[in-house]
C-alpha cells in the first residue's frame, strides 16, 4: 500500500540531510534520534513512507563540509603579544604604504572609505585608502611605519578617536 501511494515506488527510505529520503520534508530532531535508536517503526508524518538509519541501509553517511571564510586572517610576528592582520591589498589612494599600517576603518562603499579619509586629511593625518583583494573591501590606512613597534604607538594613540583602530601588514 505504502509503495503503491508513493511516485518513486520505495516504501522504505532513509534519512537525507536531516530530510525524509522520500518527499525530502524536513525531520524533527526528536524523531532523526527515535529513527537512529532503532527501537520502533517511524513513519513519515508528510509521505506515509518508514524511515530507517542510513547505517541500517548500508549508505556510507559523509562529514559535513568545513567552509574557510571569505577572508582568512592570518597574524604575524606575535612575540610581542600584539595582534597584526596580514592581508594581500592594492593601493587606491594614497602615497603608497610601508610594512606596518594602522587601519581606523573597512568599508565595502569606495565613497564611504573616501570620507573618512578626508576626514582624517583635515585632521592632518596622511590617510591612504588600500583595497583588500580578497574580502573586496576598502581599508583606510591613518599612518603607515617600517617597523611595527612604531605601527603599534600610532595605533596606541588612535584608538581614543578610532577605538577598533588594527594594525595591517601587507602581503607581496
Amino acid at each position: 500500500r505504502i509503495r503503491k501511494n508513493s511516485r518513486n515506488g520505495l516504501g522504505i527510505v532513509y534519512v537525507q540531510r536531516d530530510a525524509c529520503g522520500g518527499c525530502f520534508n524536513k525531520i524533527p530532531p526528536q524523531r532523526q534520534l527515535d529513527i537512529r535508536m532503532r527501537k520502533k517503526i517511524i513513519v513519515c508524518e508528510y509521505c506515509g513512507r518508514i524511515m530507517i538509519d542510513p547505517e541500517l541501509a548500508g549508505v556510507k553517511t559523509e562529514a559535513p563540509v568545513e567552509e574557510k571564510p571569505v577572508t582568512e586572517v592570518k597574524i604575524v610576528d606575535n612575540s610581542d603579544n600584539v595582534k597584526v592582520n596580514q592581508e594581500k591589498v592594492q593601493l587606491v589612494s594614497g602615497k603608497g604604504l610601508k610594512a606596518f599600517s594602522v587601519v581606523v576603518g573597512s568599508f565595502t562603499i569606495q565613497a564611504n572609505a573616501q570620507a573618512e579619509q578626508q576626514r582624517l586629511c583635515d585632521q592632518g593625518y596622511d590617510a591612504q585608502i588600500v583595497k583588500n583583494e580578497q574580502g573586496n573591501s576598502f581599508r583606510v590606512v591613518a599612518t603607515t611605519f617600517d617597523t611595527k613597534a612604531e605601527a603599534i604607538n600610532s595605533r596606541t594613540q588612535l584608538r581614543s578617536k578610532y577605538p577598533a583602530a588594527w594594525l595591517l601588514y601587507q602581503v607581496q
